[in-house]
């Protein structure tokens, strides 16, 4: 995920959830949210975790359903796949990692 992603995704997190009326306190210039005081959200990964429990998972809208007690929409694989490809991709570019890899990660995601 490219920063600018990262940066959008941590001002339409904090927004979504204030629009639904949860409280959560920022830290780190809003790349950490602590939900409700039960959650670390950050949003320009997507990932949550509870705070002193099991539970963890990816995605706005699975965080959101969690903490309104209902069966959260995951993500399907292949899309779960094509997201920690899409980073693989940006690292491997940024440290000039093997291209053979490179390639075939580009093969995957852009056919």
């Amino acid at each position: 995920m490219s920063r600018r992603s990262r940066s959008q995704a941590r001002e339409s997190g904090a927004q979504a959830l204030r629009g639904l009326g949860f409280r959560f306190e920022s830290r780190n210039g809003g790349s950490h949210l602590i939900v409700e005081d039960r959650f670390d959200f950050w949003p320009g990964t997507r990932v949550w975790i509870e705070r002193r429990g099991p539970m963890r998972g990816t995605g706005l809208d699975s965080l959101v359903a969690t903490l309104q007690g209902r069966d959260a929409p995951g993500p399907s694989p292949v899309d779960t796949m094509r997201d920690v490809l899409r980073d693989c991709r940006e690292h491997l570019r940024a440290s000039g990692g093997p291209e053979s890899l490179l390639a075939r990660i580009n093969e995957f995601l852009d056919p």
